[in-house]
């Protein structure tokens, strides 16, 4: 179980439940299956925010806070944060946008 606690909502959720959907049974040679367990709240997080939430959701297991890096005054706070209890950061893409109009208009 991997928890990824995201900024936004909707589409980095969306993409990771995608993710989940298409690989997380592994494929019985080389690929391991896993869960990535999206968190995530309406209207969504400030990076603090996202850090404490993959923080409190994750206790013991493997943790990833995921947020756009051009948008928030507090980046630096939320890289502290995530240093000091050991959560993993990555910042979202603009690319994670289009994989979800390609696939709400279904080319994906």
């Amino acid at each position: 179980m991997l928890y990824v606690a995201c900024e936004g909502e909707s589409t980095e959720p969306d993409y990771l439940q995608y993710l989940n959907e298409q690989f997380g049974d592994g494929d019985g040679r080389e690929r391991q299956p896993f869960r990535i367990q999206p968190v995530y709240r309406k209207n969504g997080m400030t990076p603090s925010q996202v850090v404490e939430a993959a923080r409190a959701a994750a206790a013991e297991d493997e943790a990833w806070a995921l947020f756009d890096r051009d948008r928030w005054d507090d980046i630096p706070q939320a890289i502290k944060a995530a240093a000091e209890s050991r959560i993993e950061l990555a910042f979202s893409h603009p690319s994670t946008d289009v994989w979800r109009l390609l696939v709400a208009l279904g080319i994906a």
